[in-house]
């Protein structure tokens, strides 16, 4: 009898275990809305800011949260912007993360180069590089994760000092 609620106790443990293994921490989406457009409001539109973005991630990996066939969104630039980085946050307790992309588009839009990182949702900025800077006619920002949450992608182009 002993030998049974031994093997019943480490099984009724190893279901608990793997329950807590597979649940995708959850975000508070009103929070995170809220946190977006304190995001937005502080963001400055000055020299070197390209243009920014919000995206409402899904949790669902690649529709876009209104069923449409958008997968992200695109900037187009009205003068050629030589973009450098993208600084990406979103909203989260640091325990989810997001797959950000980023696609430049050349001058001519002939050539398209992407970028991506996973970024901590930890509301802080991270950084992702941009190649060594090319003049870009648009950029397509797109964002993936396993849980739902708000991202927020500011692009940056490199300035030119003139003397």
């Amino acid at each position: 009898m002993r030998r049974l609620s031994s093997i019943v106790l480490a099984g009724a443990a190893a279901v608990l275990l793997s329950a807590c293994a597979t649940t995708t921490p959850s975000v508070d989406l009103d929070a995170a809305r809220d946190w977006v457009e304190e995001v937005v409001e502080a963001q400055s539109d000055g020299p070197g800011a390209a243009g920014h973005a919000v995206l409402q991630v899904d949790g669902e990996g690649d529709e876009a949260p209104d069923g449409s066939e958008e997968d992200g969104i695109r900037l187009d630039f009205a003068d050629s912007a030589n973009v450098v980085r993208a600084d990406a946050r979103c909203y989260g307790d640091g325990t989810n993360v997001v797959e950000v992309g980023v696609t430049v588009y050349s001058e001519n839009g002939a050539e398209a180069y992407s970028y991506g990182q996973t970024v901590a949702c930890d509301k802080e900025a991270h950084t992702i590089q941009l190649g060594e800077g090319m003049l870009s006619s648009a950029v397509l920002i797109e964002a993936t994760a396993d849980t739902a949450t708000y991202a927020h992608v500011t692009i940056i182009e490199e300035l030119v000092v003139e003397r």
